[in-house]
């Protein structure tokens, strides 16, 4: 029976916000998802009694790392600007999708939560894009 090596490989994880595919990332990691609060935490009575309380806390932090130079970058910032302007935060879905292994996160908000600073250089810069999804479905290390 055979073992094939996995792969990985960046080309075949695709982000959506909005309606606008995400590419022209920078050099380093091109996203990370964390969740905000860890799954729970443990109390002890007075008398040494562990009970776990749990977080129902679903949101998660996105930090995209993208290249001030590419498309992607000019339409986060456009979807961001019209974000802030608005009295109500409307949807922007979210997806990353890795179509190799299966991986998934899908939320119908992406939370803008700051505007990203930049470096004028030799070469060009990367700006952190950073937000919050709520209530995300997701899929992890199915395919592995």
């Amino acid at each position: 029976m055979s073992n094939p090596l996995r792969t990985y490989d960046l080309k075949h994880v695709n982000i959506v916000v909005g309606t606008f595919s995400i590419s022209g990332f920078g050099d380093g990691d091109a996203l990370t998802i964390e969740p905000v609060e860890s799954l729970g935490e443990m109390i002890h009575g007075a008398d040494g009694h562990p009970t776990w309380s749990r977080s129902n806390v679903k949101t998660h932090t996105v930090t995209l790392n993208m290249q001030s130079t590419s498309t992607a970058y000019k339409n986060l910032m456009a979807l961001c600007e019209a974000q802030q302007a608005e009295g109500a935060i409307e949807e922007l879905p979210f997806l990353m999708e890795d179509e190799i292994n299966g991986d998934f996160v899908r939320s119908r908000h992406f939370i803008f939560s700051d505007r990203p600073g930049f470096t004028k250089a030799k070469s060009v810069s990367a700006a952190e894009i950073k937000g919050f999804i709520t209530q995300p479905t997701n899929k992890y290390g199915v395919n592995l």
